[in-house]
């Protein structure tokens, strides 16, 4: 009866001992013959990808290949290089793709792109100083830069008459900006709002006109790759099926994140491996269940600071967001409206005048021989001057005007909800009044007059156009009549 016993256990450790070295090498053929793919992207295009300070290459293209290579199961290699570079690889097949390209119809003969993980547009960037360039047919004889292999190359070439300069990266593009080596710089929204911000440009540089050429941002690979593009494709649906997708896009482009937002968690699969003896077994597994449970306090704990870590991101990104919104829509010095916003607001006027018997009144304000108190005073001084005029004028004007500074010496004010035209020239009459008094500027007393232009929505015009074309007259009238008056012409 021992000898049986004997026997049966000797079989029962030879099938392990052969089962645990079978498994072993085919494992161990599995992990030899597994392909890589190699993944291009840009060195330095933030926040979407870009090395950092500590010479780590992060941003939100890297977060999202990663995600998707865990999510499907494929091993990458992610190689940073000079954006040229990058699409020269994949054109050369040395990579297998780029992770994230701007979609177009010359780029969609050369290239097969993924579904977009983000919708892309294009922005021109001048100094704050700038006052001619206000849109996309404005840089038509002017100098631009760009960054090499930008969509906003094609941009260019499609409007003509463009000194176009290149740059590898959009930092320089914005530092030969800033430096007055060329006028405007043409580049992606997101990436020239990061760098503003991170670099504390925003003082510096302003967005005009509108946003262009509105584009998917997607992966790339060889047109005939379609098996890796299935991949792909497959990844990022699942990412943003489970949420994951959201919570790197708000990472990095400052949304908010929701409580119920679900968290990424993978849980290692470890085979028990059979052993001659009981003991080594039990050896075995004690081992890997205290590795297990290690390896899960780690993770918690990553997860804990990378929710910190997003939180504070947030935080801050929202408050730069409502600094640049400011920025865009008033004027630095008075801390009224600027130009752009008074626009903005006036189109809103006339479509909600529509229809109704409310008139709209439009005043164009423009001091009177400004330039001499700059030339005898300085310009600060002249900084000093405006502030009060500024003041004095808000005293003037109701609660249904609207107050903006066009630049240097020049105002407007949009007043709704009149009913009679007299009340527009009550405002008016009223500024001229308390302009006579002379301004206290550094313990001197200075005059400060000013003409007024005045035109009356619908009876002047019913487009912006018109309102402040005639507007703009009557004051240069006024003007040339010696100033220090308003004028409304005849209806």
């Amino acid at each position: 009866m021992n000898k049986k016993y004997v026997y049966i256990c000797s079989i029962i450790v030879l099938f392990l001992t052969l089962f645990l070295v079978f498994s072993l090498s085919h494992k161990g053929t599995n992990a030899r013959t597994r392909k890589i793919f190699y993944i291009a992207g840009d060195i330095n295009f933030p926040p979407y990808e870009f090395v950092d300070e500590d010479g780590v290459y992060r941003g939100f293209n890297v977060d999202m290949i990663r995600a998707i290579a865990i999510e499907m199961g494929i091993d990458i290699k992610i190689m940073p290089m000079k954006w040229k570079d990058a699409v020269q690889a994949l054109e050369e097949g040395q990579v297998d793709a780029i992770q994230g390209m701007l979609r177009s119809a010359k780029r969609e003969e050369i290239f097969r792109f993924s579904d977009p993980i983000i919708i892309n547009s294009q922005v021109i960037f001048v100094r704050k100083d700038n006052q001619y360039i206000a849109e996309i047919k404005d840089l038509r004889g002017s100098k631009v830069v760009v960054q090499k292999g930008d969509i906003s190359e094609e941009i260019l070439q499609q409007l003509g008459n463009v000194g176009v300069f290149l740059a590898e990266t959009q930092y320089e593009a914005l530092e030969a900006l800033i430096r007055g080596e060329v006028d405007a710089f043409v580049g992606n929204r997101l990436t020239g709002l990061y760098i503003l911000q991170k670099y504390k440009y925003t003082d510096q540089i302003k967005i005009v006109g509108n946003e262009m050429n509105t584009s998917q941002y997607c992966i790339a690979v060889q047109k005939d790759n379609i098996q890796l593009m299935e991949l792909f494709n497959q990844g990022l649906g699942n990412l943003k099926q489970n949420k994951t997708y959201d919570k790197i896009y708000y990472k990095w482009f400052g949304e908010e994140i929701q409580d119920h937002t679900s968290m990424l968690r993978r849980f290692l699969i470890v085979c028990m491996m059979a052993f001659v003896g009981t003991s080594v077994i039990t050896i075995v597994m004690i081992w890997l269940n205290r590795r297990l449970k290690k390896l899960v306090e780690r993770r918690t704990e990553e997860l804990r600071i990378i929710n910190e870590e997003l939180k504070n991101e947030i935080e801050e990104r929202k408050k730069a967001q409502e600094e640049t919104w400011y920025q865009a829509h008033y004027d630095y010095l008075t801390n009224i409206a600027n130009r752009k916003y008074f626009m903005d607001a006036l189109k809103e006027a006339i479509i909600e005048a529509e229809g109704t018997d409310y008139k709209i009144g439009v005043l164009f304000l423009d001091l009177d021989k400004f330039k001499l108190v700059n030339d005898t005073f300085g310009h600060e001084f002249g900084d000093q001057l405006l502030h009060a005029f500024v003041e004095r004028v808000k005293a003037c004007i109701t609660e249904d005007c609207f107050f903006s500074r066009n630049g240097g010496d020049e105002f407007t004010i949009m007043c709704t909800h009149v009913t009679q035209i007299y009340e527009i020239m009550d405002i008016a009459d009223q500024i001229i009044r308390v302009l006579q008094v002379p301004f206290m500027i550094e313990q001197q007393s200075v005059n400060q007059n000013a003409s007024i232009g005045i035109s009356i929505y619908p009876d002047h015009g019913r487009d912006i156009e018109s309102l402040l074309k005639i507007a703009d007259r009557d004051m240069y009238y006024i003007k040339c009549n010696g100033g220090n008056g308003c004028k409304i012409s005849e209806i």
